[in-house]
């Protein structure tokens, strides 16, 4: 019959994970988990509320996981959804409105991943976005296209919005150059 020693030793060891991580789960002492997993201490042995304890952190941490991952996936979604909206409308707009600006709609995008609850913290998901958004503005034949350099200099010029997660790009971005550089 299996044990809780057992069960506990087959997570870890499967999980890669480490004693120290183990034993702050199971709210026991790095020197009470060495003890239980030893064979030849026979006074020590790991409970079935380690094990509890254990498989209730797993289980949390996976929901964590995939609600990241669901909300990752969302985020990717709606800007699909906004970027396909502008690109889609951008000829017909152009050819009938002499006041249509790519950059100003695509300002509006990225403005709209500033409010907190549309966007994730995710900062590598946040980059992937600005700089398909360059991109795909450059692959366009306009004299308003969206740079960094032009939203940093309306980010910084703006007084309604905040742009935190604008500025945290931008030194992030300014990091990674330098790393380059350095290398």
């Amino acid at each position: 019959m299996e044990t809780p020693k057992d069960r506990i030793l087959m997570i870890i060891e499967r999980l890669g994970m480490s004693g120290v991580k183990a034993a702050e789960v199971m709210k026991i002492t790095d020197n009470t988990f060495r003890k239980n997993k030893m064979e030849s201490v026979l006074t020590h042995n790991f409970t079935e509320k380690n094990y509890n304890d254990l498989v209730d952190f797993l289980i949390t941490e996976v929901k964590l996981l995939l609600s990241l991952k669901d909300s990752s996936l969302g985020i990717t979604e709606a800007f699909k959804v906004a970027m396909d909206k502008v690109y889609e409308n951008y000829e017909k707009l152009n050819m009938e409105s002499s006041n249509f600006n790519l950059f100003e709609n695509l300002k509006t995008v990225v403005d709209w991943m500033e409010i907190p609850d549309s966007f994730g913290s995710n900062m590598r998901i946040y980059s992937n976005i600005i700089n398909e958004i360059e991109k795909l503005s450059k692959d366009v034949d306009d004299p308003n296209i969206f740079t960094i350099e032009k939203y940093n200099d309306y980010a910084h010029s703006d007084k309604i919005i905040s742009h935190n997660r604008w500025f945290d790009f931008i030194a992030n971005r300014r990091m990674n150059i330098i790393n380059d550089i350095l290398k």
